[in-house]
C-alpha cells in the first residue's frame, strides 16, 4: 500500500517538474535579456521598489561617509515572461537574475561600489509576468555633516536613487511602501512614499528619528526635453551624546577646581603652580575630540565650551601669577613672614598692611565674579 502511495506522489512531483521545465522552455525561447520587457517601444517600464534599512554598519564622521545594510526589493512586469496559467498551472517559478532583463537602479551619491550578498539574489517570476527581485546590499554614500550643535546634533544623510541609462519615458522608478508593494493594483492613488526601517535596527550612538522621501522628475542639461525620475531618501539621525557628556563633566570639574584654587590667598605660590597644569588636561580632552570629527571651518558647541573653560583657567593662571608677583615685590615682609618663614601656619596676629588687605578683598571679589559668570555661561550654553 505504502509503495503505491509513494509512486503516486512521485508521479505528481515529476509532473510538476515537467510543467516547470516546459514553462521555462516556452518563455525563454527567443528571449533577449538586453531588450526592455515591453512589446510597445514607446511604453515605459514601471519599476516599484522598497528599501528596508537593517543595520547601520559605519558612521565615518572624519570622512563624512555612512555605510548601511539594506534589503532592496524591486518589482516590475516583464511582458515577455508570462505564461498561460490554465495550460501550465504553476503560480510562479524562481529564475536566475542574470538570465532576465534587470532595471538600471543606481545610487548617484555612492561613495563606493555597493557590496551585494549575492549577485543573483532571490528572483520570483509570477505567471502574469511580474518579477520580484530581493537583494541584501551594503551601500556607502557621502553625508556632509552639520556640526554647529555637536554633540547635541541631528544629522540628515540622503541617498539619491535614479537611472544612469534610461529616462522616465523608458523606465519610471517609483518608490513605494510595503503595503503598496503587496497591492500593486491600487497604485493609481498612491499616498506619499515612506521608507521603512527594520524593527531590529539598533545602534549605540545613532538613532533614526525620521525618514523623508522626496521623489521628483528632473531635467538635466545633457538631455533637454527628457525627464529623469530621482528619489532622495533622507535619514534623520539623532546622536546619543552620553559619551561626550563625560568630557563636558570632566572639563567642568577642572574649571570648578580652578575656581576653588583661586580662593587660596594670592600670596601662596601653590595657587598659580596648580593652575598652570589644569589647562593641559583640557588640551588632551580636545585632542581626543578632534580625532572624531572632520576638519571644519567653524567651532562646534562642544569645542566652544572647551575653549571658554580653557580661556578661563589660563586667564586665572596668568592673573594669579601676576598678583603673586605684585605681593612678593611690594609686600616682602608680610609674605616672607607669613608663608616662607612660618610655612603656612596660623595667621600672624600682626595687623596686615592696609593695601594688602584691600588687594586680597579685590582678588576674592574677582574670583566670585568669575565663578558666577562661568555658572551663568554653562546655564545659557547648555540649557
Amino acid at each position: 500500500m505504502f509503495k503505491y502511495l509513494f509512486l503516486f506522489f512521485l508521479l505528481i512531483e515529476s509532473s510538476k517538474c515537467d510543467i516547470e521545465y516546459n514553462v521555462r522552455e516556452e518563455i525563454f525561447d527567443g528571449y533577449d535579456k538586453f531588450t526592455r520587457p515591453v512589446k510597445e517601444y514607446n511604453k515605459s517600464v514601471n519599476l516599484y521598489y522598497l528599501l528596508e534599512l537593517k543595520e547601520l554598519q559605519l558612521f565615518d564622521q572624519k570622512n563624512e561617509k555612512i555605510t548601511i545594510n539594506i534589503v532592496l526589493t524591486q518589482m516590475w512586469n516583464d511582458e515577455y515572461l508570462s505564461w498561460n496559467h490554465s495550460k501550465y498551472p504553476v503560480d510562479y517559478i524562481n529564475v536566475n537574475s542574470e538570465d532576465i532583463w534587470r532595471p538600471d537602479l543606481e545610487i548617484y551619491n555612492s561613495a563606493t561600489k555597493p557590496s551585494v550578498l549575492s549577485d543573483l539574489g532571490s528572483v520570483k517570476l509570477e505567471h502574469t509576468g511580474y518579477i520580484t527581485w530581493i537583494r541584501t546590499m551594503i551601500i556607502s554614500f557621502s553625508c556632509p555633516l552639520e556640526l554647529h550643535q555637536f554633540p547635541f546634533d541631528e544629522q540628515k544623510c540622503s541617498i539619491l536613487f535614479g537611472s544612469w541609462k534610461l529616462s522616465k519615458a523608458y523606465l519610471d522608478i517609483i518608490p513605494v511602501n510595503i503595503i503598496q508593494l503587496g497591492n500593486l493594483i491600487n497604485l493609481d492613488n498612491i499616498e506619499w512614499y515612506k521608507f521603512y526601517v527594520s524593527e531590529d535596527y539598533k545602534h549605540n550612538e545613532w538613532n533614526i528619528i525620521d525618514v523623508n522621501v522626496n521623489h521628483e522628475d528632473r531635467e538635466y542639461l545633457c538631455c533637454p526635453g527628457e525627464f529623469w525620475p530621482n528619489t532622495e531618501i533622507s535619514f534623520i539621525f539623532s546622536r546619543n551624546y552620553n559619551t561626550y557628556l563625560v568630557g563636558i563633566i570632566m572639563v567642568s570639574i577642572l574649571t570648578f577646581v580652578a575656581m576653588l584654587m583661586n580662593q587660596i590667598n594670592p600670596s601662596n605660590y601653590i595657587r598659580g603652580y596648580i593652575l598652570v597644569f589644569l589647562p593641559l588636561s583640557i588640551i588632551w580632552i580636545e585632542l581626543n575630540l578632534a580625532n572624531k570629527i572632520p576638519v571644519i571651518s567653524y567651532g562646534t558647541k562642544l569645542e566652544n565650551y572647551y575653549l571658554i573653560c580653557f580661556s578661563i583657567i589660563v586667564g586665572m593662571c596668568m592673573y594669579s601669577g601676576l598678583l603673586h608677583r605684585i605681593i612678593v615685590n611690594y609686600f616682602p615682609e608680610e609674605t616672607d613672614k607669613k608663608y616662607v618663614i612660618n610655612n603656612l601656619k596660623e595667621k600672624t596676629e600682626k595687623k596686615k598692611n592696609r593695601k594688602l588687605e584691600i588687594l586680597e578683598k579685590i582678588d576674592l571679589y574677582i574670583s566670585k565674579i568669575v565663578l558666577f559668570a562661568w555658572i551663568l555661561i554653562m546655564c545659557i550654553y547648555f540649557i
